[in-house]
């Protein structure tokens, strides 16, 4: 918090450009005015990017939530697959069964 506050007491190099501008046409007020919209416009730029990086942060959260949940479902029917085939028995293959004669010859 004492960064942000620190940050906000140096004034912007183009801020301090438009009042020395200014001041030196005697326009006060219309450097005060380009100031005062040259911030609100970065406040708007930079909140609108909080924003849509804090609602993508929450969108990939649910997603990867899913994604983990659905990855220990799949792996675990994959266990249990393979657990029955080798505890079920001999399993053979046609594939795997010519394999075996060719190799025993």
């Amino acid at each position: 918090m004492g960064v942000v506050l620190g940050a906000s007491l140096v004034p912007c190099p183009g801020t301090v450009t438009i009042f020395i501008f200014t001041m030196a046409l005697g326009e006060y007020g219309v450097g005060f005015l380009a100031a005062f919209c040259m911030s609100m416009g970065m406040s708007l730029v930079i909140f609108g990017a909080a924003s849509l990086g804090r609602g993508l942060k929450k969108g990939v959260e649910r997603y990867t939530e899913r994604a983990i949940l659905l990855g220990e479902c799949l792996g675990g029917s994959r266990d249990a697959l393979f657990g029955s085939l080798t505890f079920g028995g001999d399993v053979e293959t046609p594939v795997l069964t010519s394999a075996i004669e060719s190799v025993s010859r």
